[in-house]
């Protein structure tokens, strides 16, 4: 059996992969200049995505919200925070399973008596679309924020139009 020197095996393998490599390259760096940095939510977005956050998550009011700032570790450009109330819904079937079980020493500690939390989310946007949301993490620093209160109950309904009741009478016929 013919052995392969460290010198022939290294230029095999750059004879073998270079060629893929350079299959890899291209010339044409017109796609990088259309590249766009995306901008921030306008506000109309920004309450269209928390709301569609909160009840992704099942927050409840009150609800609260910081300003858009600018992210490099969410999946998108931009977030703000949102502080809302948490109500945990355990299923009648959830509890009752659980009570009928032998405690296990693998089991988490009982807890306390299921109570509404205050929470916070990070709400990510590109642009004007909403892209996703999670539990805030501290690299996002919201427990820092300055939030402010927001509604997101429907607008009323517009009053209808008064109408004029004209009649032939009013009109001098």
């Amino acid at each position: 059996m013919h052995r392969i020197g460290p010198r022939t095996f290294c230029m095999l393998v750059v004879g073998v992969f270079a060629p893929a490599a350079a299959g890899c390259s291209s010339d044409d760096l017109g796609s990088v200049s259309e590249l766009r940095v995306p901008s921030p939510p306008t506000e109309a977005a920004v309450l269209a995505g928390v709301k569609t956050a909160a009840s992704e998550a099942r927050l409840t009011p009150p609800l609260e919200m910081s300003a858009v700032r600018p992210s490099d570790h969410g999946p998108g450009r931009y977030f703000v925070c949102l502080r809302g109330t948490w109500l945990p819904s355990l299923g009648r079937s959830q509890t009752a399973d659980t009570a009928a079980r032998e405690p296990s020493l693998f089991d988490p500690p009982p807890q306390p008596a299921a109570s509404e939390r205050r929470v916070i989310y990070s709400v990510f946007f590109n642009n004007d679309v909403y892209k996703d949301a999670r539990q805030s993490v501290i690299i996002d620093a919201c427990e820092t924020q300055a939030f402010t209160p927001i509604d997101l109950s429907p607008p009323p309904p517009p009053a209808p139009p008064k109408s004029s009741k004209s009649t032939k009478r009013d009109k001098g016929q």
